[in-house]
């Protein structure tokens, strides 16, 4: 029998980066952090874009680069651009709960402070409505439904942006990582095939403060400001109430 893993997802393990591992460690521990679901993240959100990560971003943008030729076939026209990175701090007992990231093709993520024996990022399949199911004898890849990957100070992973990710509760003192998204810039489609579009990158805006609501909804509707859902949901949530 043969068997061929069609239509696959890929998760890239790219070149490691340990140089200048200790600066990039140095930097991360140096800038504010906030609050996540369950662990913390750097209130900096183009983490990269710092004269202090000059090398590593200059590393990760040739990973990148190279993920795109060899997995999305980018032709030469075409360039693919890091949108926003942040670091993210976990302590004993924290973890990472399960999400994806919109308004992204594919995601990675760099382990700053991270040890393989007890460290790994675990990627779920998105979720499908399955008829049938049973207890399998064998898990393989075409029947798994998460994978876990161990991961290590100075590795870089790239996998689709769709695919929800997670780990569990950390054993460790500490692990560090940077995360980030891409996107691609220039024309994409074709002109006679009547599907051209043209994409160029502009900085990112970064918000000087919260703005509050407007008090213009319906009587009863209330909209709920939590961090905790909009980092879930990705957006804020409007709760109706009786």
């Amino acid at each position: 029998m043969i068997l061929e893993p069609i239509f696959a997802t890929p998760l890239a393990s790219l070149d490691r980066y340990v140089d200048g591992l200790e600066d990039v460690i140095k930097h991360a521990n140096s800038i504010e952090q906030t609050n996540n679901t369950y662990n913390r993240m750097s209130v900096d959100k183009i983490v990269l874009e710092n004269e202090n990560l000059s090398e590593l971003k200059i590393h990760i943008y040739e990973q990148v680069e190279r993920f795109y030729e060899a997995v999305a076939g980018l032709p030469v026209h075409l360039k693919p651009v890091v949108t926003q990175s942040w670091f993210t701090y976990t302590g004993m007992g924290e973890s990472m709960h399960r999400h994806m990231h919109p308004n992204s093709l594919f995601s990675g993520v760099f382990y700053v402070d991270a040890d393989r024996e007890t460290d790994y990022i675990s990627l779920k399949k998105p979720e499908v409505h399955e008829p049938i199911m049973w207890y399998k004898e064998n898990l393989n890849i075409y029947n798994s439904h998460e994978f876990r990957f161990p991961v290590h100070s100075g590795d870089l992973i790239m996998f689709p942006s769709n695919i929800p990710h997670s780990f569990g509760t950390s054993s460790g003192p500490s692990r560090v990582s940077l995360a980030f998204n891409t996107f691609v810039t220039g024309q994409l489609g074709g002109y006679d095939a009547l599907t051209a579009l043209n994409i160029a990158s502009f900085p990112i805006h970064i918000p000087e403060k919260k703005v509050a609501p407007e008090n213009n909804l319906p009587q009863g509707v209330t909209i709920v400001d939590d961090e905790t859902k909009k980092e879930i949901n990705g957006d804020e949530t409007i709760e109706l109430k009786s």
